[in-house]
């Protein structure tokens, strides 16, 4: 946590609060949060051109005031919340690691006790790790996620959790999807037939969907989704304690499969 649905609700966010078109006035950022890029305070006077998700990643193209363009890429890692604050409007968040003043005076903060969050300032030709992932799971079609699937050796978790191979899907949903579709975590993913393969892909989407719907009408006080050690009805499946299958009644099984926590039930799933 946060994965795809976390970090497309933390954008829909950003953009549902109109700060396309605003000039970043100021940024303040500690840790060495920054991992690639110049510093921060160098975006002072760039304009907010879009924001946009890739993969667990939001993206905010800016253009700077030397007429180039630029993408600031966050990646709120498993304990970081991007929170929005207006003008004269007090803060209670203890762990700011990073702060964007817009021109209206609102202001974009990042939070994080773990302090694992982290950013990158590049430019247009600039390596950054969005570069690596793997297509959006909505740029394939049922046939297409099945065949590219059907050519990896190792279990289906695992390939599930490959960045490269589709972008956005964590351990979490992995779980979630993997459940409704009736598909044991620990099958080797060439042996898995592609009508249950086609049954995923539904599957992983609609759990996306879920699960942004979700966070989107049930926001943190602060009106920010609400993303970080959620144990909610974003998931179907209970991540704590000794539970049953919502589908069956039988136990939950609670095993690691290639060094992950994965919940599973052995009834339903094969």
């Amino acid at each position: 946590m946060p994965e795809l649905p976390e970090a497309e609700a933390i954008r829909h966010h950003l953009v549902t609060r109109n700060i396309i078109g605003a000039t970043l006035q100021d940024s303040n950022t500690v840790d060495n949060i920054v991992q690639s890029g110049p510093c921060a305070n160098e975006m002072a006077g760039s304009t907010i051109t879009g924001i946009c998700r890739r993969g667990k990643y939001i993206v905010i193209g800016l253009h700077l005031p030397d007429g180039n363009a630029a993408r600031l890429i966050l990646h709120m890692m498993m304990t970081g919340s991007l929170h929005l604050r207006t003008a004269g409007e007090s803060t209670d968040l203890r762990y700011v690691r990073a702060s964007f003043q817009l021109s209206d005076g609102t202001r974009i903060l990042l939070d994080d006790p773990r302090r694992w969050a982290k950013i990158w300032i590049a430019g247009p030709d600039d390596m950054v790790p969005t570069d690596n992932l793997g297509p959006e799971l909505t740029d394939f079609t049922a046939t297409d996620f099945a065949d590219l699937v059907r050519r990896r050796r190792q279990l289906i978790k695992p390939a599930l959790l490959n960045q490269k191979l589709v972008a956005g899907i964590g351990n979490i949903y992995a779980d979630e999807a993997l459940h409704a579709a009736r598909i044991a975590p620990t099958r080797r993913a060439s042996d898995i037939r592609p009508a249950q393969l086609h049954t995923l892909h539904a599957a992983i989407i609609n759990v996306f969907q879920h699960a942004t719907r979700y966070i989107i009408n049930n926001p943190a006080p602060d009106g920010s989704p609400y993303v970080v050690d959620a144990h909610d009805a974003r998931m179907m499946l209970p991540r704590r304690g000794q539970a049953a299958c919502p589908t069956c009644q039988a136990p939950l099984s609670r095993t690691k499969v290639a060094g992950r926590t994965t919940i599973h039930c052995q009834a339903c799933q094969e």
